[in-house]
C-alpha cells in the first residue's frame, strides 16, 4: 500500500475551476468521436451541395436550440451560428472542393485554418473561441458522413468525465443527472461553463 502522501502526489491534478463547489465520484475517460472522411471528392457539384445541405441543416438546429435557451447556454448557440454564418470560412472550403476535395476533408481543413489563426491571437477570450469552431467542425463532419456526433455511453453515478477537451457536442448523449463534474486538459472557465450550461439542455 502507498502512503497517504505518495498516493496524493501521485493522483493529485490542479487546474482552474469553472465554477464554485466541490464535486466526488468516479473518474471516467471521455473520448470524442472520430469522423473519417475522404481527401477526393465526387465531383464539385455533388460536394457542394453535401457541404451546403450539412450547413443549412445545422443552422436549422442550432436555431431551435438557441430558441429555447437562455443565459450562458444561448450565448454559446448564438457564437456558433455566428462563426456558421461567416462567409470567409465557408468560401475557404468552397475552394477546396473546386480542387475537388470532399466536402468532408474541405470543411476540416478550413476549419483547422482558422483555428489557427484564433490560437494565434493575444485575446484569451478569442482563443477560446477555438473550442466553438472545433464544435462546429464535428457536428458538420456527422451531418456529412451520417454519423452521430454525441458520445454514446452508460455512465455510473456521480461520473467526473476526463478528456483532453470536453466540447458541448460530446455531452448531448449521455444522461446529464449521471455527471457530477468535467474535468479538461485544453479550455478556459468560460468555455467550460457554457459547455456546462450546453450539457443541461441537452
Amino acid at each position: 500500500l502507498q502512503s497517504p502522501k505518495t498516493a496524493n502526489t501521485a493522483t493529485r491534478l490542479y487546474g482552474v475551476r469553472a465554477a464554485a463547489g466541490r464535486a466526488a465520484g468516479i473518474s471516467v475517460p471521455l473520448r470524442a468521436r472520430e469522423f473519417v472522411v475522404a481527401e477526393e471528392g465526387l465531383g464539385i457539384a455533388t460536394e457542394t451541395k453535401a457541404l451546403h445541405d450539412a450547413l443549412a441543416a445545422l443552422r436549422a438546429r442550432l436555431e431551435s436550440a438557441a430558441a429555447a435557451a437562455s443565459g450562458p447556454a444561448r450565448e454559446i448557440l448564438v457564437a456558433h451560428l455566428e462563426l456558421l454564418a461567416d462567409s470567409e470560412l465557408e468560401a475557404a472550403a468552397l475552394k477546396a472542393i473546386a480542387e475537388n476535395k470532399s466536402a468532408g476533408f474541405a470543411w476540416r481543413n478550413a476549419v483547422q485554418h482558422f483555428a489557427a489563426l484564433f490560437r494565434s491571437l493575444e485575446d484569451p477570450r478569442l482563443r477560446e473561441r477555438v473550442a466553438d469552431l472545433i464544435d462546429l467542425e464535428r457536428q458538420v463532419l456527422a451531418l456529412l458522413t451520417g454519423s452521430d456526433v454525441a458520445v454514446k455511453a452508460v455512465l455510473p453515478p456521480c461520473a467526473i468525465l476526463i478528456a483532453d477537451e470536453i466540447l458541448p457536442s460530446d455531452l448531448s448523449g449521455l444522461d446529464p443527472t449521471m455527471i457530477a463534474a468535467l474535468l479538461s486538459a485544453r479550455g478556459g472557465p468560460r468555455s467550460e461553463e457554457h459547455t456546462s450550461e450546453l450539457q443541461s439542455l441537452t
